[in-house]
């Protein structure tokens, strides 16, 4: 033994330093991950039925403005995957629209009830990925198709939905994201992937489409079709006629109505990072 330490014993104090000096490099690696600054990718991913049938879904939507509406069950999920850097804090929030504010919105406990003994996870920053749940989703825009007197019901019906996304990494950097989707619920068997509704629910099929996620970096290569953009709400969805049917909606149909939502969004979101460039 003695004859091999002597013969050895030197590539073996070396080999040591070498693993110390890899564990350690690894380690300051996967610190200084959290100090670059976030790149990231936000997408809707369609859940699977096990994972649906596990934990249920994360998102649901209101089909009426009202407390007491019926739920359509979302069938996507809304991920955050960080390319670079990491991702401290994420939230959704609602702001199109909203001209009923009941205090403040909050992005961490203000108490807490335990000593905080938050540390560094044990993997690289850009590992994490976030996924979000909330309450039932209410709509922004709605509108109407042909009111059918015989069977008291729409023929069809467009909804839109929309959330913000804050996303703040380690080094405090934040950036501001939207997503939307819409939502078509029809009383008339449709061309594609329409699923049936419940029974309680006054359409017979339903399908999420349109999906539309924008960052900072969408403006400049819209932002000319957004300044032209004129059209509020109101003329969008045309004006109702006494049945509540929006002549405009029954003429041009969901596809139209959407590149014309897709527009009134950017020039939204356009406004509303100006304003956060001015006070923040």
């Amino acid at each position: 033994m003695s004859e091999f330490l002597k013969d050895h014993g030197i590539a073996i104090i070396s080999l040591s330093v070498a693993i110390v000096a890899l564990l350690l490099n690894k380690k300051n690696s996967k610190l200084n991950s959290y100090n670059q600054q976030g790149n990231y990718i936000v997408f809707f991913q369609k859940e699977g039925k096990i994972r649906r049938w596990l934990y249920g879904p994360q998102f649901s939507v209101k089909i009426n403005n009202s407390i007491m509406s019926e739920v359509i069950l979302f069938d996507y999920s809304l991920k955050i995957k960080p390319l670079l850097g990491g991702i401290y804090r994420a939230h959704l929030f609602d702001d199109i629209n909203n001209e009923h504010y009941i205090g403040t919105i909050k992005t961490f406990p203000v108490i807490r009830p335990y000593k905080n003994r938050s540390k560094f996870s044990n993997k690289y920053a850009h590992q994490d990925m976030i996924s979000f749940s909330t309450s039932p989703i209410y709509s922004y825009f709605s509108v109407n198709g042909k009111f059918i007197n015989d069977e008291h019901y729409y023929e069809k019906r467009l909804c839109r939905y929309h959330r913000y996304i804050q996303i703040t990494d380690y080094c405090g950097n934040t950036e501001v994201w939207f997503a939307s989707f819409s939502l078509f619920l029809s009383n008339v068997k449709e061309d594609g992937d329409w699923k049936k509704c419940k029974e309680n629910i006054r359409f017979k099929y339903y399908r999420f489409d349109d999906f539309n996620i924008v960052s900072p970096r969408e403006i400049p290569p819209n932002l000319n079709a957004t300044l032209q953009f004129n059209k509020d709400l109101s003329t969008i969805s045309g004006i109702e006629n006494e049945m509540g049917e929006s002549e405009r909606f029954i003429e041009q149909g969901y596809d139209k109505t959407n590149s014309e939502l897709q527009l009134y969004e950017m020039k939204k979101y356009k406004s509303f990072l100006d304003n956060l460039h001015d006070y923040i």
